[in-house]
């Protein structure tokens, strides 16, 4: 799969890198319906997932390098057409919305089997770029089970493009104690971390772009393009959701460095952190 493409050597192959990035629109803060347990997601104050900024940057930028043709996509509400809208006037050139009623409430899973029947739809591609994670949920799930979906290698955390060309692409990946490079043929998929090597600064639109945007549609596909994907049939089922304590705590101040140490060991003790002699 990775060594040929329609019976031809990926050499021969003439035609642009065909990249999708997937992109979510999320609040900036996030807040949670008890009734439903899910987030929720007003017009007002919405984001681009950063680490999906960071992955559409990485894409701009390998389009610039080999002239390659950027897709961006989203499933969410209506109301995510203006992300996807911005990600066209940044340089994307052509838009999809995977939105419909049958999709809410989608787990991980059901959303990597959406994407990944979206992805199919609109044509497949070469290369798939997803942010490492989404500061909602933080699973960082999506992105490997999109791969697995597709049926294409998964590099995840990448943290650079070492070098790219119209059959393979060699990129760096962070882990906990080093970087590892690794070469990756097409097709493939990658999750991108914030902070990607070489993008210091997210390019900003111009007029001009802006107007370029307003010649792309966005193209919105719902239950009937993608038949039998259905977010309902999501195994996860939210039992209980607990907001995080706000405020100030008090800080304990000891001079003395004995004394402090005892009550730092009595307290930890008590909290049965530590078997403390």
């Amino acid at each position: 799969m990775a060594g040929e493409r329609g019976g031809e050597s990926l050499s021969s192959w003439t035609m642009p890198v065909k990249i999708v990035v997937c992109a979510k629109q999320l609040p900036r803060e996030a807040r949670f319906d008890p009734a439903t347990r899910t987030v929720i997601r007003e017009e007002r104050d919405q984001i681009m997932n950063p680490a999906d900024r960071y992955a559409l940057e990485t894409a701009l930028e390998l389009k610039e390098r080999l002239g390659a043709e950027v897709s961006a996509i989203s499933m969410g509400k209506p109301l995510a057409a203006k992300m996807l809208a911005s990600a066209a006037a940044l340089g994307a050139d052509a838009l999809y919305l995977v939105s419909d009623p049958a999709f809410a409430g989608s787990d991980t899973l059901a959303t990597a089997s959406i994407l990944a029947s979206a992805i199919r739809h609109v044509g497949g591609a070469d290369l798939v770029l997803c942010g490492r994670r989404a500061i909602d949920g933080e699973t960082g799930q999506v992105g490997p089970q999109l791969a697995v979906m597709l049926g294409v290698p998964c590099l995840t955390n990448v943290s650079g493009i070492e070098s790219a060309a119209a059959t393979h692409i060699v990129c760096a990946r962070l882990l906990e104690d080093r970087r590892e490079l690794w070469r990756a043929a097409y097709p493939c998929l990658l999750t991108v971390c914030e902070g990607v090597d070489g993008i210091t600064h997210p390019r900003l639109a111009g007029i001009a772009d802006m107007r370029r945007a307003r010649n792309i549609p966005v193209k919105v596909l719902t239950r009937k393009d993608l038949p039998g994907m259905d977010g309902r049939k999501s195994a996860l089922r939210v039992c209980r959701i607990l907001e995080p304590e706000r405020g100030e705590r008090s800080c304990l101040v000891d001079t003395d460095i004995v004394s402090g140490s005892a009550r730092i060991a009595d307290l930890l003790r008590r909290a049965k952190v530590a078997r403390i002699s």
